[in-house]
């Protein structure tokens, strides 16, 4: 079940126009390239490279709309 906090973005989810020939994908602007090119999922040290700076996680009341919407669609 979706948080309340998270049905307005689960709103705009639908009112995209997914392809049925790609399959189902979230819009490309639910985050910005900026916040993608600084950000990781939850936010945390570089596993890679710990000295790296660290970097912020994504909005969760974001993600937890995207994963509603990914569930509804396939499960």
């Amino acid at each position: 079940m979706t948080p309340p906090e998270c049905l307005p973005i689960v709103g705009r989810l639908q009112k995209h126009n997914y392809s049925e020939r790609n399959g189902p994908h979230p819009p490309a602007g639910l985050f910005s390239i900026d916040v993608l090119l600084k950000s990781n999922l939850t936010g945390g040290v570089n596993k890679v490279d710990p000295s790296a700076e660290r970097r912020q996680p994504l909005d969760p009341k974001k993600l937890t709309a995207l994963l509603s919407k990914t569930i509804r669609i396939y499960f």
